[in-house]
């Protein structure tokens, strides 16, 4: 099933009873990913589904799934047009769905780890790279090995997700030479997702070790580990992998270079110290945002933005915003002229990957808008809210328009318009006391007038959160409305 409606349960589900059964709680899937065009027969709901079989929702048409014959197992078909990179899925019965799981599709081998490889002795073999391992720190205390046969100057990188799969950990990676020595340790990145990279320099046959401790942060320094902590390890000896994502781009940088607003620029402080500056004419009275971008692209340096006005007068120093490390500053034009900028690491550092992306262009009013939950059951008869954040940004007070995207029929919506300046509003769903039976997705569409619309998006993030998921946020809600427990007959009255 796909992000259109789903239909209304059949009534035949309905027969075989829900009274007292629970929405599905599916904490972890695993494996939680599998190769483009390619079947994962046997996937297992980690957590607790009382009702089998369950259905599934997925974010891609051509990535579907199916119940399998043994409870909380699902097959999974990932068809050739499913794009790599990360998807949701929701298992849902009569009564609820499940919080929204990540799959994710790659192009590359992948395995499932081996039973047992809790030692140096019982690693597991990976016979060719590059590959990718679905695996599982199953109880507190596991740790994984793999081995892989490397020569020397070969570039040895591995990078674990686990953290940006929503697994409650923080995961490590070692790399162990032949004779059992570390050569490498790695832990947080953008996250708590670790990235090793390595150049080795000598043959031999390596180790890479997998652990974690727990998050949230506890006083334990022992080994984490659940069933539902699983992750996926990428190896290879790739010479173009690295940390960070591609970087879009209008123009490459040009040391000193007369940029004009608006520009995307791709740069990099290539070396310790090294300090990068720009010029772009202003008009006074005019608004400009300017922003460096790099932990946004999952660059790990802390970028410092300075502005000098034509006069040569400081205008402003910016190092991290109120929410993240980039840096970002809006200001009004004073005066006519070429105002400089100049791009700098916090602590002096550079290399291959000090790269960013530095943005300027007029501030322009935006709006985003949130919802405080991903899921809801409306009985029939009944109403639920839907609690509306509207973060505006720039000066941005225009009204919007809303409307609910797959209703079912007999479910009706009372808000129409968020008023102008509003930063918070109440979307309530009310249901006929005919409504049927329905589980699926929806959307809150909003829009300002002759705008393009957008959706209303519900956050992954929590106040636990340490950076970035594999998917941050979504925008496909999800609705229950159970069927009408029928009435108890009357109760039989004792002959006189």
């Amino acid at each position: 099933m796909t992000r259109r409606r789903l239909a209304a349960l059949g009534w035949a589900l309905l027969i075989t009873g829900t009274a007292g059964a629970a929405a599905p709680q599916v904490d972890a899937l695993f494996p939680s990913g599998g190769r483009r065009g390619e079947t994962v027969e046997s996937a297992t709901l980690i957590g607790k589904v009382s009702d089998w079989p369950v259905e599934a929702w997925s974010s891609h048409p051509a990535l579907r799934v199916q119940a399998g014959e043994k409870k909380q197992s699902v097959k999974i078909s990932i068809g050739r047009d499913v794009p790599t990179g990360p998807h949701l899925l929701r298992f849902f019965t009569a009564a609820g769905a499940s919080e929204a799981r990540v799959f994710e599709v790659g192009d590359q081998p992948e395995v499932v780890e081996a039973a047992a490889n809790d030692s140096p002795e019982q690693a597991e073999a990976i016979e060719a790279l590059p590959v990718l391992v679905n695996g599982r720190l199953e109880r507190g205390g596991d740790t994984d090995f793999y081995s892989v046969r490397l020569r020397a100057g070969q570039l040895f990188t591995a990078r674990l997700e686990g953290y940006s799969l929503g697994s409650l950990i923080d995961p490590f990676l070692v790399l162990l030479d032949d004779r059992g020595y570390e050569v490498a340790v790695a832990s947080d990145t953008h996250n708590l997702d670790p990235f090793l990279q390595h150049r080795v320099d000598r043959d031999g046959e390596y180790r890479v070790q997998v652990f974690a401790i727990a998050h949230k942060a506890s006083t334990s320094v022992s080994y984490a580990g659940s069933s539902a902590a699983v992750y996926r390890l990428r190896l290879t000896t790739a010479e173009d992998e690295r940390i960070g994502l591609p970087l879009e781009s209008d123009v490459a940088e040009s040391a000193g270079a007369a940029l004009k607003s608006p520009v995307r620029l791709a740069g990099l402080l290539a070396r310790p110290g090294e300090r990068d500056e720009f010029t772009f004419p202003a008009v006074k009275g005019e608004t400009y945002t300017v922003r460096v971008e790099a932990r946004r692209w999952h660059y790990l340096w802390d970028p410092v933005l300075t502005l000098h006005r034509p006069d040569g007068k400081l205008l402003r120093q910016v190092d991290d915003t109120r929410t993240d490390a980039d840096a970002e500053y809006t200001f009004k034009a004073a005066v006519d002229g070429d105002h400089r900028i100049s791009i700098e690491d916090r602590f002096r550092t550079g290399g291959a990957e000090h790269r960013y992306r530095l943005v300027i262009g007029p501030a322009v009013p935006s709006v985003a808008v949130t919802v405080d939950k991903d899921r809801w059951e409306l009985k029939p008869g009944g109403t639920v809210d839907l609690k509306l954040k509207v973060d505006r940004r720039d000066g941005h007070k225009a009204a919007l328009s809303v409307r609910v995207e797959n209703l079912p029929e007999g479910i009706t919506a009372d808000l129409k318009e968020v008023e102008g300046k509003a930063k918070t509003a109440t979307l309530k769903l009310k249901a006929s006391a005919e409504t049927a039976p329905f589980n699926g997705a929806i959307r809150v569409m909003l829009s300002e007038e002759k705008e393009e619309p957008f959706p209303a998006t519900w956050s992954f993030a929590t106040g636990d959160s340490r950076g970035d998921y594999l998917v941050n946020e979504t925008a496909d809600l999800w609705l229950t409305v159970p069927a009408v427990k029928p009435p108890s007959p009357p109760a039989k009255k004792d002959k006189e």
